[in-house]
């Protein structure tokens, strides 16, 4: 894995640029059999060729993997057709032109970093504008002429190769090639995570299914019964029954002034519904029955109701993109494909609809403790939180006594579950709060005086001027930085999380995949990974390599990080890191939770 701390293979003028078209089922991905290559486009050694066969020869699959790296724009795609032609992933490594541009621009989404944009400020030419027009309107790739559609891959490589020449110069220059490398050596494990999606336990998911179709006929009955049978989707029925037949006081503002919609209409959206001031029974009767339905409506339309339809079409494998160059943290986000369900932000109380798809295989989770407390910890040199972690010190029960004012010996599991979504809040900028959680703040801030102290010098430097490099080489801009009469700062919360959530999720836990994909293909596993949220990965992990995969991940998630972080940042990260590794025969369910509340009859 030595080439995952060379630095120097980006100096290298052995690699190829390249591009493919593709017909466009689903933007094309490779995942999909029914999609094929039309056309293939690439620069190698001061030379442009293509390619016109579906199949892409072996040749070049063995020059991709002879090159020093590979060039490409958003080149995950590039390497899932790769690797259904035969491409080792282990074996490669992109210089992706498109992640060029996320890392320089920080956090300023105001600047594009597709192809065309990326073109344009460099300086070396543009897209073809029908042919774009065409492929975003879904036009299928095969009925665009031949000949503008080649001229068109072709112009995509000329435009990335150029690109590359002045982003490697440039990147270089801004002292972002540590981070820009951390961002590369991601791509081809994501690309290998993507191709083999995630299995659903549709037997699971049916059954919730069923039960939340019947639960919503109950409780639209309940809702009719009370209305009289209005059409509640209709917002000016609605309105009437709410704020003339029911009464409802009708909602203000911070100012006193009777809130209204942008057309001037009184409002029925579910957000204020839930929070209407209920004064009768009937009143509240109503608010908790049309939460309920909202919630079990929400459920089924925005999980059930898709993977109904992935059961209904005899599938259980749930793929989805990982975007990496989206956030304005640089962690990666998730969109869904063909039923629009996305795996960064699913939420964890289904987390158990996930299982393995061979008979006697577990999912495995690998876990990194309490992370973005430990980075805030080695970011503010603290000693106290070092200690802390060191002596398994719970935190928790620390907030808990704080805002409950007991001590920490007599916080019960209730109190201690309660505070847990206010423990690290400080860690994000939190000040504002109830006054118990004012006062928790204030208590962390005098125990973790180096984190404090930390974040107030972000915050100057912030203020002087309007950027922040975090120890990764990443910069962050806040150009609207400033301190208002109050003594507010500006985007303060956000100086504060960033460099911290960055470099957790951004950086840690991506090294740690990384070498945890590697070093499980080193040892020719049959396990292999399936996901990875933000301080976490999940794999399917066959019964005879249990113990190899926990030993691969252990070093993975800790050691491995250490070396990689002294080797290429040149940073001695000195807070222990941890990592849980659980079993179990679906996603997160380690305790009965999923079961007493879903699995009902």
């Amino acid at each position: 894995m030595f080439f995952l701390y060379n630095l120097d293979i980006w100096d290298s003028d052995n690699y190829i640029v390249l591009d493919f078209e593709t017909t466009n089922y689903m933007k094309g991905d490779a995942i999909y059999e029914q999609n094929k290559l039309i056309y293939t486009s690439f620069y190698y050694k001061g030379n442009y060729y293509y390619i016109r066969d579906n199949i892409l020869p072996a040749e070049f699959i063995d020059l991709c993997e002879s090159v020093d790296f590979i060039v490409c724009h958003n080149a995950k795609f590039e390497l899932k057709w790769l690797a259904r032609n035969g491409l080792d992933l282990t074996k490669v490594v992109c210089w992706d032109t498109q992640i060029g541009e996320y890392v320089l621009r920080g956090n300023n989404q105001r600047i594009g970093v597709g192809l065309d944009d990326t073109a344009d400020r460099y300086g070396v030419g543009s897209k073809n504008k029908l042919v774009s027009v065409l492929m975003k309107s879904q036009v299928p790739t095969e009925e665009i002429p031949r000949s503008i559609l080649e001229k068109y891959c072709d112009d995509d490589v000329y435009m990335t190769h150029e690109i590359f020449k002045q982003q490697r110069e440039k990147i270089k220059s801004n002292n972002l090639l540590r981070v820009f490398h951390t961002r590369n050596i991601l791509t081809p494990v994501l690309a290998d995570i993507e191709s083999n999606g995630a299995c659903v336990d549709t037997d699971r998911s049916e059954h919730i299914y069923n039960n939340l179709v019947n639960q919503k006929l109950l409780l639209s009955t309940k809702i009719n019964k009370i209305t009289g049978g209005i059409n509640t989707n209709s917002p000016k029925q609605l309105a009437e029954f709410l704020y003339e037949t029911m009464k409802f006081p009708i909602p203000k503002d911070s100012r006193g002034n009777e809130k209204r919609t942008p057309s001037g209409n009184l409002p029925t959206d579910a957000d204020t519904i839930k929070n209407l001031k209920a004064s009768n029974k009937k009143q509240r009767e109503f608010v908790s029955l049309y939460k309920e339905y909202n919630e079990v409506n929400n459920l089924l339309s925005k999980v059930f109701e898709k993977l109904h339809a992935m059961e209904e079409d005899g599938k259980n494998i749930l793929y989805a993109d990982f975007n990496q160059t989206v956030t304005q943290t640089h962690r990666l986000s998730s969109s869904g494909k063909e039923y629009k369900i996305q795996f960064q932000n699913f939420p964890r109380e289904l987390k158990p609809l996930f299982t393995a798809r061979y008979e006697g295989w577990m999912v495995g989770e690998a876990d990194q403790a309490q992370l973005e407390f430990r980075v805030a910890a080695f970011l503010g040199d603290d000693d106290q939180a070092k200690e802390d972690i060191q002596n398994n010190f719970d935190v928790h029960k620390f907030s808990a006594s704080e805002m409950n004012g007991v001590t920490m010996e007599a916080v019960n599991k209730a109190q201690r579950q309660e505070a847990k979504a206010d423990t690290f809040k400080p860690l994000y900028g939190g000040e504002s709060g109830t006054p118990a959680q004012r006062k928790y703040y204030e208590a962390f801030k005098k125990r973790y005086k180096g984190i404090a102290a930390t974040q107030q010098e972000w915050i100057k430097e912030v203020l002087s001027s309007k950027q922040l490099r975090i120890p990764s080489g990443l910069i962050f801009y806040w150009p609207s930085t400033k301190m208002q009469r109050s003594g507010y700062v500006v985007n303060r919360e956000s100086i504060c999380n960033y460099p911290v959530q960055s470099f957790a999720t951004a950086d840690i836990v991506p090294i740690a995949v990384v070498h945890q994909w590697h070093r499980m293909k080193q040892n020719s596993m049959r396990s292999f990974i399936v996901n990875t949220v933000h301080d976490s990965s999940i794999s399917e992990v066959a019964p005879e390599e249990q113990e190899l995969y926990k030993e691969i991940t252990e070093q993975s998630f800790t050691n491995d990080v250490y070396n990689y972080l002294s080797h290429v940042y040149g940073l001695d990260f000195d807070v222990e890191l941890e990592a849980e590794v659980e079993f179990s025969h679906h996603w997160a369910e380690f305790d009965n939770s999923f079961k007493e509340k879903w699995l009902y009859e």
